[in-house]
Formats: structure tokens, C-alpha cells, sequence
């Protein structure tokens, strides 16, 4: 009897040199896509209790808070609102200005995106400025945007915008003078 393949089963048909996968079964599956377990059960209950402890701990600032939101002016929360993304787009396109000042083209809107993403880490993370500046860099060079002009448009408009701060805040201490 001739010998065959190690790869050819006996009904002769080529196997794959690899073992089966397992597969895991659907209701097992199913059973997990649709009911948490117990743990997740008890870790969920333990933050509520600890918020609902925190919300009766500090009820008195909440009032306080729940308060002054009241008294504030509709129209004057959307022209503030309007101001704030103003603000936003006009970083953004100080960045995207040196960046294309240096070679590389981003769009207005990626770079308002990235701008807004990167003070949302500023502002979530303790530490979050050296965070939200790493990560910018990253995607700044994931845009093939050099190592070089990537630090250079983070150094300055960080300058940029420190200066603008610190001269706003000089013409309002002047001004109550």
C-alpha cells in the first residue's frame, strides 16, 4: 500500500497542517453577550452606593450648584458657548498654520478635532497637559507629520497661547487700576 501525504486524511482529501480551532459553543456565547456576571453585578452596585454616598456627603454643594445653574441666562450661555468654539477653532488653526508654514497639510477640521480631543485629556487626567501633548505629537507623526515641525508646533503654540493669557490678564489688572 502506497504511502500517503501526512498532510491527506484516509478519504483523501488534504487537511490543514494546523490544529482545529475550538469554537466556542453560541448559547455560550449568547449566555455572555446578554447577561453580565455576578462580579459585574457587584462592582456596578458598589459605585452606585459610593455616588449615591458622595450625592448625600456633599448635598448641600449640589443645592448650591443646582442654584446658580438656575440663574443662568439662556442667551448668554449660547453666545459663551458660540465664543468657546471660536476659540477652539481659531488654536487649531493657529496649528494648522505652522504646520503648513512647515511643509505639512492638515485640514481645518482635523486640526480642530485633535485641538478639542487634546484638552479633553488636558482637562480629565491629572498631569493631563504632558499627556494631552504626547498624544498630540503621536498624532501629529501618524499624519506623517515630521518629529521636528510635530515639537515645533506644540512649543510654539504653546508660547502663543501662554502669551495671549498672560497679556489678557495684564490689560484686565490694568484696566481695574
Amino acid at each position: 500500500m502506497p504511502r500517503s501525504h501526512p498532510a491527506e486524511s484516509r478519504t483523501g482529501r488534504t487537511r490543514s497542517p494546523h490544529p482545529p480551532r475550538r469554537r466556542a459553543s453560541r448559547a455560550a456565547g449568547a449566555r455572555w453577550a446578554t447577561r453580565p456576571s455576578r462580579v459585574w453585578w457587584l462592582v456596578a452596585a458598589v459605585l452606585v452606593a459610593a455616588v449615591v454616598l458622595l450625592a448625600i456627603d456633599h448635598r448641600h454643594e449640589l443645592a448650591a450648584a443646582t442654584r446658580l445653574l438656575a440663574r443662568v441666562s439662556p442667551p448668554k450661555l449660547a453666545l459663551a458657548t458660540v465664543f468657546e468654539a471660536a476659540s477652539l477653532v481659531c488654536f487649531a488653526g493657529v496649528q494648522r498654520w505652522l504646520l503648513h508654514t512647515g511643509g505639512a497639510r492638515l485640514s481645518l477640521r482635523t486640526m480642530t478635532a485633535l485641538a478639542m480631543a487634546a484638552g479633553a485629556l488636558a482637562g480629565a487626567l491629572p498631569g493631563g497637559v504632558a499627556f494631552s501633548a504626547a498624544w498630540l505629537f503621536r498624532q501629529l507623526r501618524r499624519r506623517r507629520v515630521g518629529q521636528a515641525l510635530a515639537a515645533a508646533v506644540l512649543v510654539v503654540s504653546g508660547a502663543l497661547s501662554v502669551f495671549s493669557c498672560s497679556s489678557c490678564s495684564r490689560q484686565g489688572h490694568s484696566a481695574r487700576a
